[in-house]
């Protein structure tokens, strides 16, 4: 779930915001304006506690905040606070007014924390980029929230996208006043200048602990996990971690997401699949191989169906080059023996080549087939110039066509004519006709013949078949544990264009070292882009996964199944549909640790081990 949260607001006049008068009307126009779920009043080196308390009471559906905008030695900080400190806060702002009578504007970070009780319970905003900005956060203050307060959208952007940087929080520095000379009281100009979190609630202690992670803050929603609600349940729509003991429904809870979706829509990693890798990676094999086959042959297509023509065409197998030469060798003999062979040229005379015209043909079908489109012209500029060019070509080419078709036409009756008159001179004469034999035709199928042979040896290569066995980084035969490690990355490389994944105890046979390296980032590089939901009862991969949601399963004496669901970063779960709440650690450890009695027990022989 995504809260959108103004962390500095000013409501009242101060040493430095004078003139500022309050309107209360202004600040719930600007809250419903900008949607907000939460805002801090920070005004400078000021509480003004009763300022605060009509505020809280008039804006009853958005949690406010106590705060202050101090000038510290080291830098500009706004400090919001627990409403629970809003005595200590007035009592503090009492001294600030005396202590600015007598001496500089800032102060000191040990004189925050001596005359503060409850310094150490705030979210420490230090301004970045600015001239009075933080340097460096002080030794005395290392221990608390703090982050980045940053005046636009670029500089959030900048600090995000910077791991050294402090995690950057946008605010408005709004003035909540109906006349302004600075223009902070414009909510147009101040739509954009909120922060968005991944929190269930905007608990100060869930806000603490959302803002220790920079993936869950941002200035636009788009870029954070939402949530969505399966059979009543919460669940992240991006990475979801299952826990809870045996027996208590976590396979259940994925047959009811299943129910929600159709098949297409899921990949499904099911319990104990991965621990079967040798027969998964011999499956991935074959399609691999399949798949390498299907490529080659789209590959070479064109050049096979030239191929294919080749050997069905009849035709060209009907040329005898070695019968028509034995013919010529025959006939010269006859003629030269002959005393007629003067009289009868005609002999020597051979039959007219027909011009290849069927290419012209299928070029004509195609031009005259863009013509007639006329949704084609429609999409164009200038169609009708371009158009009548079109039909230009085509009328030019049609004249060549017919031309040289009528050409062909009487060659054909010519060469029927000469085979008339040889054979009635072969009759008189008793000279051997030559066979027919097109020497071009001849010449093309041995070119032909040349470039299939240089054709095939260029794509068939031998090669031995072996026993392939997988192997790890060294070359050595992988472990049961490292094929299992290599068959699951297999699959989840697999399932990562399903917009839900569903993975049921993918440990198996894996190392803890393994699981936290590897298989943890993975399952954080798909939950980007998919809705991952993981299921596990190994306490590596449940904690150090840290997903955006935690689901906890349970089982009643009566075999009733609950669910309880919240953001991991919290503290708390809820189940939706009986509306109970609780704190996350005593059932989390009861499911990872089997209970508080092993997770303390454990710790024990940890610390033996370790003296």
């Amino acid at each position: 779930m995504t809260k959108k949260i103004d962390f500095h607001i000013h409501t009242v006049s101060s040493i430095k915001d004078s003139g500022v008068v309050f309107s209360l009307e202004w600040l719930k126009k600007y809250v419903e304006a900008t949607e907000l779920d939460a805002i801090a009043i920070t005004n400078h080196d000021l509480f003004d506690k009763k300022n605060f308390e009509e505020i809280t009471v008039a804006l009853d559906e958005v949690k406010v905040y106590p705060g202050i905008e101090l000038a510290l030695d080291v830098g500009h900080v706004n400090i919001v606070f627990p409403v629970t400190c809003i005595d200590e806060l007035s009592v503090f702002s009492d001294w600030l007014f005396q202590i600015h009578q007598t001496q500089s504007d800032s102060i000191t970070s040990e004189q925050l924390c001596e005359q503060l009780p409850c310094w150490n319970q705030g979210i420490y905003i230090f301004e970045l980029g600015k001239s009075k900005g933080i340097k460096k956060i002080p030794s005395v203050l290392s221990s608390v929230v703090h982050v980045g307060g940053v005046p636009n959208q670029l500089r959030f952007n900048v600090a995000h996208n910077n791991p050294d940087s402090l995690i950057p929080c946008l605010f408005s520095d709004a003035h909540a006043t109906d006349n302004d000379t600075d223009d902070r009281n414009d909510i147009q100009k101040l739509q954009n200048k909120q922060t968005y979190l991944q929190v269930d609630s905007c608990e100060l202690e869930d806000i603490k602990r959302c803002l220790r992670d920079r993936s869950k803050i941002s200035v636009n929603k788009d870029n954070l996990q939402d949530v969505i609600n399966i059979n009543g349940v919460n669940i992240s729509s991006g990475l979801n971690l299952v826990v809870g003991k045996r027996g208590t429904g976590k396979t259940h809870f994925l047959e009811k997401i299943k129910e929600e979706y159709s098949e297409d829509k899921y990949y499904e990693i099911k319990q104990f699949e991965t621990a079967r890798a040798d027969e998964y990676i011999e499956k991935q094999r074959k399609e691999q191989s399949l798949m390498a086959l299907h490529s080659w042959q789209e590959k070479y297509k064109t050049q096979f169906l030239k191929v294919k023509d080749y050997l069905n065409n009849d035709e060209t197998e009907q040329e005898n080059i070695g019968g028509f030469l034995n013919d010529v060798k025959k006939f010269a003999n006859e003629m030269a023996r002959s005393q007629s062979s003067q009289k009868y040229l005609l002999f020597q005379e051979t039959e007219y080549e027909l011009s290849n015209i069927e290419f012209i043909k299928n070029a004509l079908v195609n031009i005259k087939e863009v013509i007639e489109k006329d949704e084609i012209w429609g999409l164009l500029l200038n169609s009708i110039k371009k158009k009548n060019n079109f039909i230009d070509v085509y009328s030019e080419l049609r004249e060549r066509y017919l031309k040289f078709k009528q050409e062909n036409e009487i060659k054909k009756k010519v060469n029927e004519v000469m085979v008339e008159v040889k054979t009635t001179l072969t009759a008189r004469t008793g000279i051997s006709n030559v066979q027919k034999c097109s020497i071009n035709k001849v010449i093309h199928r041995q070119q032909l013949e040349k470039k299939i042979n240089e054709f095939l040896k260029g794509i068939v290569a031998e090669t031995s078949l072996k026993n392939e066995r997988l192997l790890d980084s060294d070359g050595i035969p992988a472990s049961g544990g490292q094929a299992v490690g290599f068959a699951l990355m297999l699959r989840l490389n697999e399932a990562k264009n399903n917009p839900i994944i569903l993975i049921d105890e993918p440990e198996s046979s894996l190392d803890n070292a393994y699981i936290k390296n590897e298989l943890n980032k993975e399952l954080k590089q798909l939950a980007r882009n998919s809705m991952v939901v993981v299921i596990t009862h190994n306490s590596t991969l449940g904690t150090l996964l840290e997903p955006d949601y935690l689901i906890i399963t349970l089982k009643d004496n009566n075999g009733n199944y609950s669910i309880m669901s919240g953001e991991f970063s919290s503290s708390k779960i809820k189940d939706s549909i009986n509306g109970l709440e609780e704190k996350s650690h005593d059932k989390f450890i009861e499911a990872m640790e089997s209970g508080m009695d092993s997770y303390t027990k454990k710790g024990e022989i940890y610390t033996n081990l370790n003296n």
